[in-house]
């Protein structure tokens, strides 16, 4: 299906030239594109929808990021899986993670805990936001 779509005569050149590749975040979905194009990312406008935090909607079938899987990917380390038939070994990739949203959800989402981020990693606000004091210490 895939080579099929790839081969097609109407694909846009981006597309056609590998700089542009659109998939869901789920782990498997991220390792292929590690695998295939040895880049992957996360890109969001609403971070309560892609890592589940106290806004986030709790209902069955909805799967969100894991944060400390997101921590390997973030932090551009060696990410290992092993099923039934194969074993992947990702040492060296490019990684993406841009995240939007309200301010409470992302505070909550990047502060760093066990479950979660465990390592601190750069955040940008608006500047009006620091300026007004409203971004909590997230150490």
């Amino acid at each position: 299906m895939t080579e099929t779509l790839l081969n097609s005569d109407t694909l846009p050149e981006e597309i056609r030239r590998n700089t542009c590749v659109a998939n869901d975040s789920t782990l498997r979905a991220i390792r292929n594109s590690i695998l295939e194009f040895g880049r992957a990312g996360v890109k969001t406008d609403e971070v309560s929808t892609t890592y589940e935090c106290a806004g986030s909607e709790k209902q069955p079938g909805i799967h969100y990021c894991g944060r400390s899987k997101m921590v390997t990917f973030v932090s551009l380390e060696r990410d290992t899986s092993a099923t039934s038939g194969s074993h992947t070994d990702l040492a060296t990739y490019q990684f993406l993670h841009y995240c939007l949203g309200q301010l409470d959800p992302i505070q909550e989402v990047c502060r760093p805990n066990v479950q979660g981020f465990t390592k601190c990693f750069h955040l940008i606000f608006p500047s009006n936001v620091i300026k007004h004091g409203l971004v909590q210490n997230l150490s």
